[in-house]
C-alpha cells in the first residue's frame, strides 16, 4: 500500500500532468469526496483549486451571507471554505471542520498544518478548512496593526487602531463570533451535511463550543486544542498562566546542565529587567517587522513583558528566551524586542488584524473590567496583556457579546481536550475548565508542549482514533509524553545545550 505522503505526491503529479484536461478529470477525482456528492443549491461558489501546503487539488466553496442579519436585503459578503477530499473513495458522511484561532486566523491558510495534524483523519473523512467572517478568504478585515504591537503608548496604540479601522472594507461591528457560527451552519446546510466533527485550536475552541451550544444537533464530536471555556475570562487568567509558564521554563533550564550554567538566575534576571524598565525605559533602533525600515522603539516594562509572555507560546521561541533575557539585562535589548517585532508581524501575516479586534473587543474586552484585570494581574505579566487590547478597543468599532455566550455549556457530545503543559495562555487548568462542562470529555496533556498540541508527535493519531470512535474510552495517549522541549539556545551563534 502507498503511504499518505506518496498518495499526496501522486495526486499532485496527476494535477500537473493532466493540466490540459484538468476540468473533467480532477472533478472526477474530487467527486470521491462525500461533500462533492451532496446537493448544494445554496452555494454561490464551487470550484477546483489549490491551497498552499496541500499537494492534491481541493475544492473551494462559498456562500453569500448578509453582512448585517437585520438587513437581509442589504450588503452581502461571501463566506468561504476549502474542502480537502478524503483519501478514501468511501469517506464518512460527517467531515472534520477546522476552526482556526487568533482570533483572526483563517483556516484556509492551514494547509500545511492540516497535512501534519489531520492526515490520519483524512484517511476516512473530508477536511473542511472554514474561514470565519473577516478572516482568510471570507470578507477579510485586513489592516496593519504591527506598529501598535511595538508600542505601549496609549495614544499611539489608539491612533494605529483608528488608522486600521479606516482602511477595512466592511463595517467591523458585524464580525462577531455569534454571526460566524451562524455562517458555519449555513454552509453546513448548503453542503447537505447533517453532522460535523469540529476541531478548534486556541480561540477556535471558543468558536467550536459556541457552535455546539447553538447547533448541538449537528455536532458529532469536538476536539479542543488549547481550550478556553466560555465562562473563563481570558484576560483575567492570562497573567497567572504566563507566570506559571515562565516558572516552568526556569525549572526546565535548571534541569539542563548547560542551560543552568549559562543562565543560573533566569527568573530573577527577568524580574530585575522589568523592574529596571519600570523606572527607566530604553530607546533602541530596530527594523520594522513588515517594511524592514529602521524604526526607533521605546522599550518599556509592558513591551518587554509582552515579548517574554509571547515567546512562551512556542517552545522553539521559548528556547531562545533565557539568552534574550540575559542579553537585555546586560543592555542589549535587540534579541528580546526582535522576537516581539516578529510576533507583531503576525498581526499582518496570516492573521487579519481587523477580525482579531472585532472579536476580542466584542466578546472579551466588553465584558472584562479594568478593575478585574488589575485584581488578577499576578506575577511578571501584571495586566499588560489586557491594557493593550482594552486601549485598542476604545478606537475600534465593534459589536456586543451574545449574553448567553459566557455561560457554561451543558451538551452531551464526546469531547477531546488537548492541553500543552507549558502553554502560557491555555494551560491544563484552562483545559480542565473546558472539559468539566461535558459529561463525556477526555482531557489529555502533553507535558512539554506549548500552545497547540495537534501536529506534534503522536497527537494526529490520537485525534484520528478519537474521531473514528466518537469516544475517548480506551484511548492510549501515553505517547504524548514523548514530546520534548527543543534544546535551549545558549549563545548568539545558536549553539545549543
Amino acid at each position: 500500500m502507498t503511504s499518505p505522503e506518496e498518495r499526496r505526491a501522486i495526486y499532485g503529479a496527476v494535477a500537473w500532468t493532466l493540466a490540459p484536461v484538468a476540468g473533467a478529470l480532477i472533478a472526477a477525482t474530487l467527486a470521491l469526496s462525500t461533500l462533492a456528492r451532496a446537493e448544494a443549491p445554496a452555494l454561490t461558489e464551487d470550484k477546483i483549486c489549490h491551497v498552499e501546503g496541500i499537494e492534491s487539488p481541493v475544492r473551494c466553496v462559498g456562500i453569500e451571507r448578509p453582512l448585517d442579519p437585520a438587513k437581509p436585503d442589504g450588503e452581502r459578503i461571501v463566506i468561504r471554505a476549502v474542502i480537502v477530499p478524503s483519501l478514501t473513495a468511501t469517506p464518512a458522511a460527517d467531515p472534520l471542520v477546522v476552526l482556526a484561532g487568533g482570533p483572526g486566523q483563517g483556516a484556509s491558510a492551514y494547509g500545511r498544518f492540516a497535512g501534519l495534524a489531520f492526515n490520519e483523519v483524512r484517511r476516512t473523512r473530508d477536511i473542511v478548512l472554514f474561514d470565519q467572517r473577516g478572516t482568510g478568504l471570507s470578507a477579510p478585515l485586513a489592516c496593519d496593526l504591527s506598529s501598535a504591537g511595538l508600542s505601549t503608548d496609549p495614544a499611539a496604540i489608539a491612533a494605529a487602531t483608528r488608522q486600521c479601522a479606516a482602511g477595512v472594507t466592511y463595517d467591523p461591528r458585524f464580525f462577531t463570533l455569534s454571526l460566524a457560527i451562524d455562517d458555519l451552519d449555513a454552509l453546513r446546510a448548503a453542503l447537505g451535511v447533517e453532522t460535523l466533527n469540529l476541531w478548534g485550536g486556541s480561540y477556535g475552541t471558543r468558536t467550536a463550543q459556541q457552535y455546539a451550544r447553538r447547533y448541538a444537533a449537528h455536532v458529532r464530536s469536538l476536539v479542543l486544542d488549547g481550550a478556553v471555556a466560555p465562562a473563563t475570562r481570558l484576560f483575567l487568567t492570562a497573567p497567572a498562566d504566563a507566570d506559571a509558564a515562565l516558572g516552568a521554563l526556569e525549572a526546565d533550564c535548571r534541569a539542563d546542565a548547560a542551560c543552568v550554567k549559562a543562565f543560573p538566575t533566569l527568573r530573577a534576571d527577568a524580574l530585575a529587567l522589568l523592574a529596571a524598565l519600570d523606572v527607566a525605559p530604553v530607546e533602541i533602533g530596530l527594523a520594522h517587522p513588515v517594511s524592514g525600515a529602521p524604526v526607533r522603539v521605546i522599550v518599556t516594562r509592558d513591551l518587554a513583558t509582552e515579548a517574554i509572555r509571547g515567546a512562551l507560546y512556542a517552545p522553539r521561541r521559548a528556547a531562545l528566551l533565557p539568552f534574550a533575557i540575559a542579553r537585555a539585562k546586560s543592555g542589549d535589548y535587540a534579541p528580546l524586542i526582535a522576537m516581539q517585532a516578529d510576533m507583531s508581524a503576525g498581526l499582518t501575516d496570516g492573521v487579519q488584524a481587523g477580525a482579531t479586534m472585532s472579536v476580542l473587543c466584542a466578546d472579551e474586552i466588553s465584558i472584562t473590567t479594568p478593575e478585574a484585570a488589575r485584581g488578577k494581574g499576578a506575577g511578571f505579566a501584571r495586566d499588560s496583556y489586557y491594557r493593550f487590547w482594552a486601549t485598542a478597543c476604545t478606537a475600534w468599532p465593534h459589536g456586543t457579546a451574545d449574553p448567553d455566550f459566557s455561560k457554561p455549556l451543558a451538551i452531551d457530545v464526546p469531547v477531546l481536550v488537548l492541553s500543552g503543559g507549558i502553554d502560557p495562555v491555555t494551560p491544563p487548568a484552562r483545559g480542565a475548565e473546558a472539559a468539566a462542562q461535558f459529561p463525556r470529555a477526555w482531557h489529555l496533556i502533553a507535558a512539554k508542549a506549548g500552545h497547540n498540541v495537534s501536529p506534534l508527535g503522536c497527537a494526529p493519531r490520537v485525534i484520528a482514533a478519537f474521531i473514528a470512535a466518537g469516544s475517548g474510552e480506551g484511548l492510549d495517549a501515553t505517547c504524548l509524553d514523548e514530546i520534548r522541549r527543543p534544546p535551549f539556545v545558549l549563545t548568539a551563534t545558536g549553539s545549543e545545550g
